[in-house]
């Protein structure tokens, strides 16, 4: 099976995503995609040739997407252990991306439950998404570390379904209630069981080693699944974590993380 793992937005991008690293090290197959870190830099690119409308602003004072830029340059250059313009640079980073995500959510969400958006927003996810689909896995599953990645996922997964690509969902922000990702939402109550196929909790590395060797959904620990109703299966740990291989970062380009040098 070629699987696609991919780490959606939004977060500062400082560094690769550990969690899909892990699970193609445990594999040893997979393709993994940072569309977090694609996400920061098409914005910028967006933002910058006037694409994106979106403005933001520090205590009143209007920021211009340069001001952005150089924030960035900050986060990634020598100087990011001057602590007061450490401080400057990341209120300028987190307020713009603040607004950027809020309005791109917005989008996103208009998208899963009306089928439509603006073109520009349309632009940039589908952009997200291309090298996914040119990969073309035979599943994607998307790894969810925090709740503000949840509309992201939302958002992504059903553009992609548009591919007739298998759908599953996991991550350390799952354990509490994974059957929302199968469950009805809004007050349309759409089914996101039409989006997604499979849903991981719990510790996914065995769990997610039998679903790509074919093992039965019945069969396999940590997964929640519906035919007809939601299912559960049993959670299953990892007795002896020093046993698994270090992450693979080999598919991540590292010198682009917001980062010093």
């Amino acid at each position: 099976m070629r699987l696609a793992l991919i780490f959606p937005p939004s977060m500062p991008p400082t560094s690769p995503p550990c969690g899909i690293a892990y699970l193609k090290a445990f594999l040893g197959e997979g393709d993994l995609f940072d569309l977090n870190l694609l996400y920061h830099k098409t914005i910028l690119t967006m933002l910058k040739t006037g694409v994106l409308p979106v403005e933001a602003d520090v205590s009143g004072y209007v920021l211009e997407p340069e001001h952005l830029e150089e924030a960035v340059a900050f986060l990634k250059g020598k100087e990011f252990f001057d602590a007061d313009t450490y401080n400057t640079k990341v209120s300028i980073f987190l307020n713009y991306m603040k607004k950027v995500d809020s309005y791109l959510v917005e989008q996103l969400m208009r998208y899963v439950f009306t089928d439509s958006m603006d073109d520009h927003a349309y632009q940039l996810f589908d952009g997200l998404l291309s090298p996914v689909k040119k990969d073309h896995p035979d599943a994607a599953g998307f790894s969810q570390l925090f709740l503000q990645q949840r509309d992201f996922i939302l958002g992504l997964a059903k553009l992609l379904k548009e591919e007739d690509i298998p759908i599953i969902v996991g991550g350390a922000s799952l354990w509490y209630n994974p059957g929302a990702y199968l469950s009805e939402i809004g007050v349309k109550k759409i089914d996101l069981s039409r989006i997604f196929d499979i849903i991981f909790y719990g510790e996914g590395e065995h769990s997610l080693k039998s679903f790509v060797q074919g093992e039965p959904l019945e069969k396999i620990p940590n997964v929640v699944y519906k035919k007809n109703t939601i299912t559960k299966n049993e959670e299953t740990g990892i007795k002896d974590l020093d046993l698994l291989p270090p992450p693979d970062f080999d598919d991540f380009p590292l010198k682009e993380y917001y980062s010093p040098d």
